[in-house]
């Protein structure tokens, strides 16, 4: 009974995207001039978490996947999105893509000189996927994301998703789980083991 308590919390437990949105910023013609207004912009006008991103105005269907959410606030024209989080890399090639509306940029590794720019389509663009990749030399348990977007006028989309291969599209693209969640994890694992032990 202990075991299946501490499971419990477990089962719903885990990182999710954080997204922030800050509205009235724009026009943009490319990612970097939205990224730096982002930046100076102060506190978003609106955040959320979300276990994956798959995002429309007036929520959807637009893109790839159904069951759009509306962005944090639902915004109108002329606002840019933040995703943070993190996610692990397998070893070899690891690709991946969004759907965005209008310019977007993933980037792995931080906003410092270390990051990784997986996919960089800095101009507006009617909805579009638009696929990247990173190559791992070793599979990596937690790399830092951030996803930037920026809508100027129409119906914005966000999307992120796995790739099989460079046009292909794959799964929505979910966070690792947090350390306190791993710990919970393994308690609840324990735990069954006691039980299953007192059992037999």
């Amino acid at each position: 009974m202990l075991a299946l308590l501490l499971v419990l919390p477990v089962q719903h437990a885990s990182a999710d995207w954080i997204v922030d949105v800050y509205e009235n910023l724009g026009p943009f013609s490319h990612i970097d001039a939205a990224i730096s207004a982002m930046q100076s912009a102060g506190p978003a006008t609106s955040s959320g978490a979300f276990g994956v991103i798959n995002f429309s105005q007036g929520g959807g269907p637009f893109g790839n996947f159904s069951f759009d959410s509306l962005f944090p606030g639902n915004p109108g024209d002329l606002f840019g999105v933040h995703v943070t989080g993190e996610i692990s890399l397998a070893q070899g090639l690891n690709y991946f893509g969004i759907n965005h509306d209008d310019g977007a940029l993933l980037r792995f590794g931080g906003m410092g000189t270390g990051g990784i720019d997986v996919i960089d389509f800095p101009q507006p663009t009617p909805p579009i996927n638009t696929f990247g990749s990173v190559s791992s030399l070793f599979a990596v348990n937690s790399v830092s994301v951030d996803l930037w977007l920026y809508e100027n006028f129409g119906v914005a989309s966000l999307e992120l998703f796995h790739s099989d291969a460079q046009s292909t599209v794959g799964g929505l693209v979910r966070t690792i789980p947090e350390p306190g969640t791993l710990a919970l994890l393994g308690i609840g694992l324990f735990g069954m083991g006691l039980a299953r032990r007192k059992k037999v």
